[in-house]
């Protein structure tokens, strides 16, 4: 149960999986990663958190680029072409939804 709430739920280690989502990137020579995901959100805090430590281990930017992007398919979409419109690019070789 997490504090402040009063259901029960039934979750994964998010940080845990942040930490391998980045750790199967590193291990296929992938250093420049972007997280893409609210880390104002818990979920998404621990698996940015866990990202951040994959990178961390390997003595890279541990923040990594940052997409904030939201859970549905079309808002998300939209960030990603609001962020490309910026003039800001990433190679996409392996994609993970965080």
């Amino acid at each position: 149960m997490m504090p402040g709430y009063k259901q029960v739920t039934v979750g994964t280690d998010n940080f845990a999986g942040g930490k391998k989502a980045a750790e199967h990137l590193i291990a296929q020579g992938r250093i420049q990663l972007v997280f893409a995901g609210n880390p104002e959100l818990p979920e998404f805090a621990d698996r940015y958190a866990g990202f951040k430590a994959a990178l961390r281990n390997i003595g890279a930017d541990e923040a990594g680029l940052v997409i904030p992007a939201h859970l549905t398919t079309e808002i998300a979409y939209n960030e990603f072409c609001a962020f490309l419109d910026r003039g800001r690019s990433f190679r996409a070789s392996s994609r993970f939804r965080m």
